[in-house]
């Protein structure tokens, strides 16, 4: 799990390890606003958190999925530090990529 901190917004990458190039990969990508929950988090998780997924519907509520899992590998970084061809380096490609092709 990745946080990719920018100006006033952050990058969240997670994406299974290990992580390999030659063979396709599940990852999730979000590009965010800096939040009051965000910096809250990262001045008080204790390098371990539990990720879950939650969609919103047609109702008020999320519908939060029943299966977590424990994420122990998670690292906030800042935008000078992504590697070429890292894994959070493909994922942002990855979107400037979808991005073109949506605009086509």
């Amino acid at each position: 799990m990745r946080f990719i901190e920018l100006n006033g917004d952050y990058e969240f990458t997670l994406y299974p390890y290990p992580f390999s190039k030659e063979r396709p990969n599940f990852g999730f990508y979000r590009h965010l606003d800096t939040s009051e929950t965000y910096i809250v988090f990262k001045q008080k998780f204790k390098g371990k958190a539990f990720f879950r997924f939650g969609t919103f519907g047609t109702g008020p509520e999320p519908v939060i999925s029943s299966k977590s899992k424990l994420v122990t590998d998670i690292k906030f970084m800042k935008s000078n530090e992504v590697v070429r061809n890292s894994p959070e380096w493909l994922a942002r490609e990855s979107q400037k990529e979808q991005l073109a092709v949506e605009m086509l």
